[in-house]
């Protein structure tokens, strides 16, 4: 059986095969790495945001996170744990039993124990005399002044705390302890942490600018030697 000469037509309408690209290896290799080197920015800024929000999210709460340094409250609180506090307004809301932050007398350093009492005492001063405390007056009345104190003590101690302290100086109540998160934001916001975690990312960016730097360089070095050989190719052409 003869074959007729296939026509324009039909050549135009047979499906023509495209071959389908292939990555290069090594632009494989190079998008891994874009990808990886990402990742670690992306964990390392991430990580360094969430130590600066979570204790602003409690802020906002009204409430502030405390870093537990010692294990006095164990095994309530331990040492690198967090607890949020709350600041109370009236003094009145202190009761037995409640777990407070406060400064203790002739200290700047908060501690945090347990209430075990509370008693309206006198206010104490020197008699410059003797020398020895005894209660101050009131000008006006004549009476003692009295102000209310708490009693503290630790879980984890035998004895109670030496000396009682004033109630406007119990800075607030502990509401919740997250164990562990002490110990996270304290290194968190060291000069260790803020290097491990800002200085990656920072070497990473630089590296990757340097690279498209160098790489744009190598582009335009090439784009002379191509011009030259299209046009000796174009007059070979035309002669």
């Amino acid at each position: 059986m003869p074959f007729l000469p296939a026509t324009r037509r039909d050549r135009r309408t047979r499906p023509v095969r495209r071959r389908a690209r292939r990555t290069p290896p090594g632009s494989r290799r190079a998008r891994g790495v874009r990808v990886a080197l990402w990742t670690v920015v992306a964990l390392c800024v991430g990580s360094y945001a969430a130590s600066l929000l979570v204790p602003l999210y409690f802020q906002v709460q009204e409430q502030r996170l405390l870093i537990v340094v010692s294990g006095s409250m164990s095994p309530y609180i331990d040492a690198g744990d967090a607890v949020v506090m709350k600041q109370i307004e009236n003094p009145a809301e202190l009761r037995v039993g409640q777990v407070v932050s406060f400064w203790p007398q002739d200290s700047e350093v908060l501690q945090t124990h347990r209430i075990i009492r509370l008693e309206i005492l006198p206010v104490l001063e020197q008699d410059e005399s003797t020398g020895r405390m005894v209660p101050k007056l009131d000008e006006a009345t004549g009476e003692p002044i009295t102000r209310p104190y708490i009693f503290t003590k630790g879980d984890a101690n035998d004895e109670p705390d030496p000396n009682a302290t004033p109630v406007n100086r119990v800075r607030g109540v502990v509401l919740a302890v997250h164990p562990g998160w002490g110990a996270v934001l304290g290194w968190a916001h060291s000069a260790t942490g803020r290097f491990v975690m800002l200085g990656p990312p920072l070497l990473i960016l630089a590296g990757m600018e340097v690279a498209a730097v160098v790489q744009a360089r190598r582009a335009r070095a090439r784009r002379p030697a191509l011009g030259i050989e299209r046009s000796q190719v174009d007059d070979l052409l035309f002669e």
